[in-house]
């Protein structure tokens, strides 16, 4: 009976660990063009719904039997919670500066089937996120330079079709320079207002 605690304790924790991780490692799994982020998200579905489980028979087999009650599985217990808590909770360890340069201007694309996250970095750099139908990613990277309201790009990686070359922020909206006016390109700067 005590090996069976110690499973369930070590599954229950394991499943946790691994939950949390995958919660935290979304800016790192976004950088990986294609499904990546869906079966990730697939996965911490999966593993979610094991945890429940598990601990759901955590909690009948401490009800059912006294030899269950004791420190350590209390305090697996007290751990699952406090999991819980933090997960549903808008609280992650990892953001988008997280090892990286800061965020200078921070831009979205909102459309009917797929959303940009642009990110414009205080180094230079440039990063654009379109996480499209079935959460499939395509990244557009490269370096930029800034003079007062315009934002001169440089692609090294991806081809845009929504952004040019040069960028205009006028009234919070980014527009593209094309053939001598300004063209819109349907990011507003800012986080996603989830308008899709």
């Amino acid at each position: 009976m005590n090996k069976n605690q110690k499973i369930l304790r070590t599954i229950i924790i394991l499943l946790a660990v691994l939950i949390f991780s995958l919660s935290n490692l979304y800016f790192l799994l976004i950088k990986f063009e294609g499904f990546w982020l869906a079966l990730s998200g697939s996965l911490e579905i999966l593993l979610f719904i094991g945890l429940l489980i598990a601990i759901l028979l955590f909690i009948v087999r401490i009800i059912k039997y006294p030899q269950w009650r004791n420190k350590f599985n209390s305090i697996t217990l007290g751990i699952a919670l406090i999991f819980f808590c933090i997960y549903f909770l808008p609280f992650s360890l990892v953001n988008e500066n997280t090892l990286q340069s800061p965020v200078k201007i921070r831009a979205c694309y909102e459309g009917t089937m797929n959303t940009s996250i642009l990110f414009f970095r205080e180094n230079g750099k440039f990063e654009d996120f379109n996480i499209g139908f079935f959460a499939y990613v395509h990244t557009l990277a490269g370096s930029y330079t800034q003079k007062n309201d315009t934002l001169f790009l440089n692609f090294e990686k991806g081809v845009s079709h929504l952004l040019g070359d040069t960028l205009v922020i006028q009234d919070s909206i980014l527009y593209k320079v094309q053939n001598d006016t300004l063209a819109f390109t349907y990011y507003y700067l800012g986080k996603c207002k989830g308008l899709n």
